[in-house]
């Protein structure tokens, strides 16, 4: 009997679809050989297959109901021939929206998809507080398509990615500031109607849904002459089919009146540079 056969005998555990929970293949599943005193190697496995079997596109499974995505896999050999190929896994913490700036201000509906997060490090304003902020890390399947700038949601809470790139196991791997607030209303306020008769302009104001955060989470210098971070600032991302801002208009931000002091494009959404006004 060959080797690859009897290997194939011990595939009884059955795997299903995280998604649409079909039953998939069975396999065998064992525990991530690491020590890790954080207790992150507990959030790991090993999925071990039939190199003619593959994982589905969307890389998360269903084992023993527990959610799990699945990495890059490796193949064990004998006498110069696959007989087994080895998967990394990561625990699902859930599904997370990944959303454009734009999507996220207007609460538009994307599907959700599993990811592993986990605690990073922390980050602090050094301009305006003493406070840490949570920096977190996000493993998706390869194949999840994830931009620097967009955000990752899961519930009211939201994360804006830093950075990204494919990691060495085959996850695509994130990393994202957590935000403070979630999504707010914002007022802007404008020139409305010129009356000849009283040689006035009528007040005007637009409100919003908007997100509000911390401006060293967000900031971009494109010159020299660009404003400074100073004490106090935010930045305020708005979609563009929604208002059209300009530097020195004010908006109404948590009750607080705010001044526009740079206005960047960012994606499909406008990202503010603004200053208590």
């Amino acid at each position: 009997m060959k080797l690859k056969n009897v290997a194939r005998k011990f595939d009884t555990c059955p795997v299903y679809d995280a998604y649409s929970n079909a039953l998939l293949f069975k396999a065998q599943v064992s525990t991530f050989l690491d020590s890790a005193p954080d207790g992150s190697t507990s959030k790991r496995r090993v999925l071990s297959l039939d190199p003619s079997i593959t994982p589905p596109t969307h890389s998360t499974i269903n084992v023993l109901n527990e959610l799990w995505v699945v990495g890059d896999g490796l193949q064990d050999e004998w006498r110069g021939s696959s007989i087994r190929t080895t998967y990394w896994m990561k625990y699902s913490s859930g599904l997370f929206s990944v959303m454009t700036p734009a999507q996220v201000c207007l609460g538009t509906s994307v599907t959700a998809q599993h990811a592993q997060r986990d605690y990073l490090k922390d980050t602090v304003n050094g301009v305006t507080d003493a406070q840490y902020d949570p920096f977190w890390i996000f493993w998706f399947s390869k194949n999840a398509v994830i931009a620097k700038g967009s955000f990752i949601k899961q519930g009211s809470t939201l994360y804006r990615v830093r950075t990204q790139h494919l990691a060495l196991e085959g996850f695509k791997e994130a990393q994202c500031d957590e935000i403070d607030y979630g999504v707010i209303s914002s007022t802007f306020s404008s020139t409305g109607v010129y009356n000849p008769i009283t040689d006035t302009y009528s007040s005007a104001s637009i409100t919003v849904p908007s997100v509000l955060l911390d401006y060293y989470k967000v900031y971009e210098y494109r010159t020299h002459a660009d404003p400074s971070n100073l004490a106090g600032d935010m930045a305020l991302i708005v979609a563009k089919s929604s208002v059209s801002p300009v530097v020195g208009q004010t908006v109404v931000v948590n009750s607080e009146s705010w001044r526009i002091v740079a206005v960047i494009s960012d994606q499909d959404a406008w990202s503010l540079h603004i200053r208590r006004g």
